[in-house]
C-alpha cells in the first residue's frame, strides 16, 4: 500500500490536528519546541477574524492552546512561498487580534508561530531558525517576549536521533522502511505511524490528500506563470524604453516611429526592433512596425 506523505497538509491535519490525538501533538511540540508541552485545546482549519471588511482572510492549519495560556500556530508549507515572512507575521497579527471586546492588553498571550517549511531559506543555515523579537543590543525583556516564529527547513535536516530529529524525519519521510525504523524508536511516532497507513488505506481521504495536493500543484503553476509573465512585462517595458532612448540618440530623424515602438506588446517584436535601430535601419525599422500593426 502506498502511503500518505505527512508533507500534504490535509494529512498532517488529519493526524496532529485530530482531538483525539492531543497526546501526539504534545509529544511533537515537546520535541520541536525542546521542553514539556501540555496542550489544552485543538483547532484545524480555523478561519482568522477580519478586522476591517476588506482583510485578506487566512486559515491556520493548526491552532494548539497551551495550558502555560501561550498559543501555537502550526503551519504546513511544503510549496514555495516567496512572501513566507510577511504571512508569519500577518498570521501572527491576525491571532493575537482574537482579544475580545473590553479586555486589556494584559490578556495578549505569547504566540508561537512554526512553519514546516519544503522550500529552503537562503537567510538561515541550520535547518531550525527560532526568531524572537530583540533589541539593538539583542536584549529580550521577558515581559515582552510575546513573539516568535520557528522555521523548520526539511531540506536542510540533520538526521540523528534526538526526538526533534526523529519526528522530522518522520514527516519528511516517504519510505516504508524509514517508517519503520523511527517507529522502532518513539512508541508516539509508532502511533502516528499506525494511523497514516489507517488513513492511507482510507479511499475517502486518500482522495481529499489527492485533491489538495492537486490543488497546490495547480496553485503553484499558476503563481509560477503570473511570475514568469510579470517578468516578461518588464523585460518588454525595459527594452522598448531602452530602444526609445537609443533612437533618439543615434537616429534622431526617426523619432516619428516612437508612437509605434510604445505599443509594441511582444519581446522577439522589440528585439528585432532593437537590433535595426543599433543598425540605424530607418526603413527597416518602418516595414517592420507596420506590418505588425
Amino acid at each position: 500500500m502506498e502511503l500518505l506523505k505527512m508533507t500534504n497538509d490535509f494529512v498532517f491535519k488529519s493526524i496532529f490536528g485530530d482531538k483525539k490525538n492531543k497526546h501526539l501533538l504534545e509529544a511533537f511540540l515537546s520535541a520541536v519546541l525542546d521542553r514539556k508541552i501540555k496542550v489544552i485545546e485543538i483547532r484545524s482549519d480555523e478561519y482568522l477574524k477580519r478586522v476591517y471588511a476588506d482583510d485578506k482572510l487566512g486559515i491556520i492549519d493548526i491552532k494548539a492552546v497551551l495550558e502555560s495560556k501561550e498559543i501555537v500556530n502550526i503551519e504546513m508549507q511544503m510549496y514555495w512561498e516567496y512572501n513566507i515572512y510577511k504571512r508569519a507575521i500577518f498570521y501572527a497579527e491576525k491571532l493575537q487580534s482574537d482579544i475580545e471586546a473590553g479586555q486589556t492588553y494584559k490578556h495578549v498571550r505569547q504566540l508561537i508561530s512554526i512553519f514546516i517549511l519544503g522550500q529552503s531559506l537562503n537567510e538561515f543555515d541550520d535547518y531550525h531558525a527560532s526568531l524572537r523579537l530583540v533589541d539593538q543590543k539583542g536584549r529580550t525583556l521577558p515581559a515582552y517576549d510575546l513573539l516568535r516564529f520557528h522555521f523548520i527547513q526539511l531540506s536542510k535536516l540533520e538526521e540523528s536521533d534526538s526526538h526533534k530529529s526523529l519526528w522530522l524525519q518522520f514527516l519528511k519521510s516517504h519510505k516504508e522502511e524509514v517508517f519503520e525504523m523511527l517507529a522502532g524508536k518513539d512508541e508516539n511516532i509508532k502511533e502516528a505511524y499506525d494511523q497514516l497507513k489507517e488513513i492511507s488505506g482510507n479511499p475517502e481521504t486518500k482522495r481529499l490528500a489527492e485533491l489538495r495536493e492537486k490543488y497546490l500543484m495547480d496553485k503553484r503553476s499558476n503563481e509560477e506563470a503570473i511570475k514568469e509573465k510579470a517578468l516578461k512585462q518588464g523585460r518588454l517595458e525595459e527594452r522598448v524604453h531602452n530602444i526609445i532612448m537609443i533612437l533618439n540618440s543615434i537616429i534622431p530623424e526617426a523619432k516619428g516611429l516612437i508612437p509605434l515602438i510604445e505599443v509594441i506588446n511582444d519581446l522577439d517584436l522589440a528585439d528585432q526592433v532593437m537590433r535595426l535601430v543599433l543598425k540605424k535601419d530607418v526603413k527597416g525599422i518602418e516595414e517592420l512596425l507596420k506590418i505588425k500593426k
